[in-house]
């Protein structure tokens, strides 16, 4: 239960496009809090989320029940 890596650190301003792919045998999903979503992720499926231009930490987690609580965050 955790998403590699656990903290990503850009130079505020910079544009952040996340590429996601799922290693684990559950499905999983990233869920931004700005509001960008991957759908949930089968094994070895990939997505992409354009996070914009960063300027403050955002938070990201598994929206599958008990994921979040298990630490992927």
């Amino acid at each position: 239960m955790t998403i590699t890596p656990s903290v990503i650190e850009v130079p505020a301003g910079t544009h952040l496009v996340l590429a996601v792919t799922n290693t684990d045998a559950m499905r999983h999903d990233l869920n931004l809090e700005t509001g960008q979503q991957t759908p949930l992720l089968a094994t070895g499926e990939s997505a992409t989320i354009d996070v914009g231009v960063v300027d403050a930490p955002i938070a990201g987690w598994c929206t599958v029940p008990g994921h979040k609580a298990a630490g992927m965050t």
